[in-house]
C-alpha cells in the first residue's frame, strides 16, 4: 500500500503551524517536515492558505466526530439529565485537547491580519459542531425530552453554559489548570440550568 501524501503533508502542515504559527510557517519547512517534494505538496495543496483550511478542517472534523455518536444517542426517551452530561463532557474534553487549544489561540492570533483564518475556524469548527448539537437537541425535542423551539439557538445556551469558563481558563492558564472536577462542575451545573431552561 502507498504512503497517504496528502495525509503526510496535512500532519507536517499540522506540525508546523502549531509550532511556528501561520505567518512564521513556511511552506518549505512543510515540505521538509513531510519529507516530499515541493511539487508534490503544490499538487495537494495550493497554497499556505488552502493548507491552513484543510488543517482546521482535519482537526474539527476529528473533534466533531469525538462526540457525534454521543448527539446521535440524544433521542433516548429517558431522562435528558444523564445523556446530556455525557455530550457536555464529551464535547468539553475535546476542546481541552492541547492540540486543539494550540490551534484556538493560533486562529485567534492571527484574525486580526488574516481574518480568513477565523471564518474557517468558525465554519468548520464551532459553527459545524453547534450544528450536530442542534441535531441531537432537536431529536430530543422530537421526542418529548426538551422544550425548544429553536434547536440551534438552543445549541448555542448549551454551549455557552457548560464551556465558557473552563475553556477560556484552559486557554489562558493551561489545559492543566481545569481539574476533571472542574469539568464534573461545570459540565453538571450548566447541563442543570439548561434544563431549567428547556427541560419539560
Amino acid at each position: 500500500m502507498g504512503v497517504d501524501k496528502p495525509q503526510v503533508i496535512l500532519a507536517a502542515a499540522t506540525t508546523v503551524f502549531l509550532r511556528d504559527g501561520y505567518h512564521g510557517a513556511s511552506m518549505d519547512e512543510i515540505t521538509a517536515v513531510a519529507g516530499v517534494s515541493k511539487p508534490t505538496v503544490y499538487r495537494h495543496y495550493a497554497d499556505k492558505g488552502v493548507l491552513f483550511r484543510a488543517v482546521v478542517q482535519a482537526m474539527m472534523e476529528r473533534l466533531d466526530r469525538s462526540f457525534r455518536d454521543e448527539a446521535l444517542e440524544l433521542d433516548t426517551d429517558g431522562e435528558p439529565f444523564i445523556p446530556l452530561c455525557g455530550l457536555a463532557r464529551r464535547v468539553l474534553t475535546g476542546l481541552l485537547d492541547p492540540e486543539v487549544l494550540r490551534l484556538r489561540r493560533l486562529v485567534i492570533g492571527e484574525a486580526g491580519r488574516f481574518p480568513e483564518l477565523g471564518q474557517t475556524y468558525w465554519r468548520h469548527g464551532f459553527e459545524k459542531g453547534l450544528g450536530t448539537l442542534a441535531d441531537g437537541l432537536r431529536r430530543m425535542a422530537d421526542r418529548g425530552r426538551l422544550d425548544v423551539a429553536d434547536p440551534h439557538f438552543a445549541a448555542g445556551q448549551f454551549a455557552g453554559l457548560v464551556l465558557w469558563v473552563p475553556v477560556h481558563q484552559a486557554l489562558l492558564c493551561g489545559p492543566d489548570a481545569v481539574a476533571d472536577a472542574d469539568i464534573d462542575r461545570h459540565v453538571e451545573a450548566g447541563v442543570h440550568a439548561f434544563l431549567a431552561l428547556h427541560g419539560r
